[in-house]
């Protein structure tokens, strides 16, 4: 196994209190002073490998980012059917976010923030391949409808980014029965009949 280095340690460190500080306030409500003492490292250290909040916004971004990757594309087949692609993508994403609150939270924020291009720009390069050669190949065979990327994105992570929310926030219990259920209607939705 290998050690990690005092930078990568502290870097884990400023990552994990960051990305709690962010779930609590968000961006304009976490100075770096604050997340110098929850993280346990002193403000010089933060600016040592973080010139600025905005450089730490960002590296905590692509962090989360290739985190996000890989967990998603984990049992992902390119040789599926389209339908179990779909359910793989679609699950997955659900319970990434549903296991790590505090990510969810920031790539919230992020992707309603200046800081943000576009939702694609939101994928990893493994996860933008999955679903782009998904979306791709399930229009190009007709099983999904011909709807432009940036819809059918809105269409599948808007409605898990709205259960979610509420999941995070208390309102309700996502539990697996209500992501299938959302799943299927989703699905039921894009698919072509």
């Amino acid at each position: 196994m290998a050690r990690t280095s005092k930078k990568e340690f502290n870097i884990d460190k400023i990552y994990s209190a960051a990305l709690e500080m962010l779930a609590d306030g968000g961006f304009h409500k976490s100075p770096m002073s604050l997340l110098a003492k929850r993280a346990e490292v002193s403000v010089g250290t933060i600016y040592l490998y973080f010139p600025s909040k905005d450089q730490l916004i960002l590296s905590l971004f692509e962090h989360v980012r290739e985190h996000m990757g890989e967990w998603v594309v984990k049992d992902f087949k390119d040789s599926a059917s389209v339908p179990e692609r779909y359910d793989a993508l679609f699950l997955n994403l659900c319970h990434y976010y549903l296991e790590n609150k505090n990510h969810f939270v920031f790539m919230d924020q992020f992707a309603l923030s200046h800081y943000n291009q576009s939702a694609l720009a939101a994928l990893s390069a493994n996860l933008a391949k999955a679903f782009l050669g998904f979306y791709q190949d399930a229009i190009h065979t007709h099983t999904i409808k011909n709807i432009r990327l940036e819809t059918l994105l809105s269409l599948t992570h808007g409605s898990i980014i709205s259960l979610l929310k509420k999941h995070h926030m208390g309102f309700m219990n996502l539990d697996e029965e209500t992501i299938l259920e959302l799943k299927n209607c989703v699905w039921d939705g894009i698919k072509l009949t």
